[in-house]
C-alpha cells in the first residue's frame, strides 16, 4: 500500500516537475494534452 501511495506521489511530482521546466523555458504550455507532455 505504502508503495503504490509513493510512485503515485513520485508521479505527480514527476508531472509537475515537468510542466514547471518548460514554463521556465517559456515553450510549455498549460493546456498541453498528456500525449504531448509524454512526447516532450
Amino acid at each position: 500500500m505504502r508503495v503504490t501511495v509513493a510512485l503515485m506521489i513520485a508521479a505527480v511530482f514527476s508531472i509537475l516537475a515537468i510542466k514547471y521546466s518548460e514554463n521556465s523555458l517559456g515553450t510549455g504550455r498549460l493546456t498541453a494534452s498528456p500525449t504531448e507532455v509524454a512526447l516532450g
